[in-house]
């Protein structure tokens, strides 16, 4: 009895076991393979940027970049359906032989094309590059996805920054966008929608900026504007024409005259060459009384305001028009 009263007593002594539990061993394995994984995701899309080198239909023709989000991308079509090879296939019918490359790609904002543009640029050597990006902005801008009015100014609710903080650095994950990709696998392949952050700028603008209310001044935008400045002054550096665009949008819809207002700024501030596909489109868009003509809005915008085949065979033809007034097509490659 005593023999045993002296071994409890020294395995109360000697306290708790000191080997590790076998749940940090399980949670520190688990890390180091999720690590692995997005290490080897990264490698890999950096060996697949620089070892496969981009197929060009006309080799030695200059390269125009089409940089954007989906409204370039082209939802819901075939992509010789989107504006960029329809601009290709109208500027080599006047004889202008050159490559269009579509960079756009769904929920894309200004943030990841800054990001992008030093790589695109040494990849391709451009000539000129389209932007036509910004309505992704609505909370990546100002790290907000939620916003009150307050003296007639968007103003960001500071209890949400958490969240939008949380969502851009997941963004940039291989792995989280892996596994959003196989989560929404069957509704991306079959309309390859936007990502959900699009939906929260939507929100806004439906909810907090009808149309006739809609602020010019955006204190969020602020970061969207910087990046499109800066777009413009690194493409200018490196002797590649910057043209910017307006979405063309649904006037009964609030949605663009944000992204819109920052584009035509950023053009205006750098001098650059606009094609305002929004104001173009007004006219058709519009009866004489200023009401909204909805048959000709059904075959320019799909439901989700993404424009058809149509609406980007008008984008093609305003985007032909300017490239062609303005000459900027150089001789030879650069």
């Amino acid at each position: 009895m005593k023999r045993r009263s002296r071994i409890i007593s020294k395995r109360s002594v000697a306290g708790p076991d000191p080997r590790p539990s076998r749940r940090w061993f399980y949670l520190l394995a688990l890390f180091l393979a999720w690590a692995g994984l997005e290490g080897g995701l990264q490698l890999a899309g950096l060996a697949a940027r620089w070892l496969f080198k981009p197929e060009l239909a006309h080799p030695g023709a200059p390269v125009i970049l089409c940089l954007g989000d989906s409204h370039t991308f082209g939802v819901g079509m075939p992509a010789d359906r989107a504006y960029p090879a329809q601009l290709e296939k109208r500027l080599s019918d006047q004889g202008i032989m050159v490559n269009v490359v579509n960079l756009g790609a769904p929920g894309t904002n200004t943030s990841q094309i800054r990001c992008h543009l030093p790589e695109w640029i040494q990849r391709f050597r451009p000539s000129v590059i389209v932007v036509l990006a910004g309505v992704n902005d609505g909370w990546n801008s100002s790290e907000v996805l939620r916003v009150d009015w307050e003296d007639g100014v968007l103003k960001g609710q500071p209890g949400k920054l958490w969240r939008a903080r949380a969502l851009n650095i997941l963004s940039y994950l291989k792995t989280y966008r892996l596994a959003a990709y196989l989560v929404r696998r069957a509704d991306w392949g079959r309309q390859r929608i936007e990502q959900e952050r699009q939906r929260d700028s939507a929100w806004v603008f439906h909810n907090y900026a009808p149309e006739e209310a809609v602020p010019v001044d955006y204190a969020e935008w602020d970061r969207a504007l910087r990046n499109l400045t800066w777009i413009a002054d690194f493409a200018r550096q490196r002797q590649v024409q910057i043209v910017f665009m307006t979405y063309m949008g649904v006037p009964s819809v609030a949605e663009f005259e944000g992204p819109n207002h920052v584009l035509r700024k950023a053009a205006k501030d750098r001098q650059a060459p606009l094609v305002d596909n929004d104001l173009a489109a007004r006219p058709e868009l519009l009866t004489p009384n200023g009401q909204l003509n909805r048959s000709r809005a059904q075959t320019l915008f799909l439901p989700d305001a993404h424009p058809t085949a149509a609406g980007h065979s008008r984008i093609a033809n305003n985007l032909a028009q300017l490239l062609l007034e303005k000459r900027l097509f150089p001789s030879e490659e650069k």
